[in-house]
C-alpha cells in the first residue's frame, strides 16, 4: 500500500512540476504576445501623431517669428518718435522685461511642484 501512495506522490509532483513549466512558458508566450501588440498600437498612434508634432511645431515657429516681427514693428514705430537707439533699447529693455517676469513666474510655479501638499 505504502508504494502505491508513493507513486500517485511522485506522479503529482512530476504534473505539478510539468504544470509549473507549462504555466511558466504559457506567461512567456502571453508576454511577448502582449509586448506585440503594445508595439503595434504604439506604431500606429506615432503614424498619427508625427503629423500632429510637425504641426505643433511649425506653429511654434510662426508665433515666434510673429514675436519677432512684432518688436521689429514696434522697434520702427518707436524710432520716429524717441530715434533708432532709444527705441532699440525701449524694445530690448521691454522684451527682456516681460521675458525676465514670465521666467520667474514659470520658475515659481515649477518650484511649486517639489513643495508637499501642505506647504501649497
Amino acid at each position: 500500500m505504502t508504494d502505491q501512495s508513493e507513486t500517485v506522490d511522485t506522479a503529482d509532483k512530476i504534473g505539478i512540476k510539468a504544470l509549473f513549466g507549462q504555466l511558466a512558458s504559457d506567461t512567456g508566450d502571453f508576454a511577448r504576445a502582449e509586448l506585440a501588440v503594445l508595439k503595434a498600437q504604439a506604431g500606429e498612434r506615432a503614424a498619427y501623431a508625427i503629423p500632429g508634432f510637425i504641426m505643433l511645431s511649425v506653429g511654434i515657429a510662426l508665433a515666434f517669428g510673429a514675436i519677432v516681427a512684432l518688436l521689429i514693428g514696434i522697434g520702427v514705430w518707436l524710432s520716429f518718435i524717441t530715434g533708432p537707439v532709444s527705441a532699440l533699447l525701449i524694445v530690448t529693455l521691454g522684451a527682456l522685461s516681460v521675458s525676465a517676469l514670465l521666467f520667474k513666474l514659470g520658475a515659481n510655479r515649477l518650484s511649486n511642484v517639489f513643495k508637499p501638499r501642505d506647504e501649497l
